[in-house]
């Protein structure tokens, strides 16, 4: 009984090697500048972030981090190896963030965001979590983890607040056993944007993609003559995103149509 027990066991570890893979990746961040706003607030900035907030609450900066996982695997779970902060900086009053309007009506005049109080008085760190999403996007085939980094605790009793200075994150990876996910084919453009936006370029070499792709196409544009230079557009952009395209005029579309009827008469 022991030794089924332990052959199972032994099954069980080799199936989870096969079907999952981490990675390790570290993130270093410079100082912040402080912009001043109105009513004693200032605005923080850290090269590479955007500032995220709700309407009147704190604005923090955000890392997006985009990592190449894997081929044909998603995220599964993030863990925080290590964190280094910052000595702590005083005197720091951050600003509430402000509500977004659309376009089309934009926000009234006099408008300016109501600092939430329960936060603004409170002596806990804000927001309370590195993390702020996770998630797994694809590009032409490849799988890129997109995770959402806090780099910033701010302090509204103590007017105080410390950013990460580096922080090293082990990604889980999980293999996907989806077949109608669509594996994607050689494409260098795809290839090369890929390189330019995730973290770890490296990782491309070990993916591999069907040399040749069937008949079946992702978009069919079927337009007039006059619509061309719109669909050209089209016609470039796709494929360098990794979609395989076909472009057909409108009149040599109903010519093919009506030929083909004919021959079935």
């Amino acid at each position: 009984m022991k030794s089924k027990l332990l052959l199972l066991t032994l099954i069980l570890i080799a199936m989870s090697t096969l079907t999952a893979q981490k990675l390790t990746q570290t993130f270093s961040f410079e100082s912040p500048k402080f912009i001043e706003r109105n009513d004693n607030f200032v605005e923080p900035q850290i090269e590479g972030c955007l500032n995220f907030g709700e309407e009147g609450e704190p604005i923090i900066p955000l890392y997006s981090a985009d990592i190449l996982l894997p081929q044909r695997t998603q995220i599964k779970n993030i863990n925080i190896i290590s964190v280094k902060y910052s000595d702590e900086l005083t005197g720091i009053n951050i600003v509430p963030a402000d509500r977004q309007f659309p376009i089309s009506k934009p926000a009234p005049a006099g408008y300016k965001p109501v600092p939430n109080n329960e936060i603004y008085n409170s002596g806990a760190a804000f927001p309370g979590k590195i993390i702020q999403s996770l998630s797994t996007q694809h590009l032409g085939g490849f799988a890129i983890g997109v995770v959402g980094l806090n780099i910033m605790e701010f302090f509204p009793a103590n007017h105080s607040a410390k950013f990460i200075e580096e922080i090293t994150l082990e990604i889980e990876t999980v293999k996907l056993q989806d077949n109608s996910i669509r594996k994607g084919n050689p494409n260098k453009l795809a290839e090369q944007r890929v390189a330019r936006i995730v973290e770890n370029p490296e990782m491309i070499s070990g993916y591999f993609f069907e040399p040749i792709r069937d008949e079946n196409i992702d978009l069919l544009l079927i337009t007039k003559t006059i619509m061309w230079t719109f669909s050209r557009l089209t016609w470039i952009l796709k494929p360098n995103v990794g979609f395989w395209f076909r472009w057909k005029r409108l009149k040599i579309f109903i010519q093919t149509i009506r030929e083909q009827m004919t021959r079935k008469k």
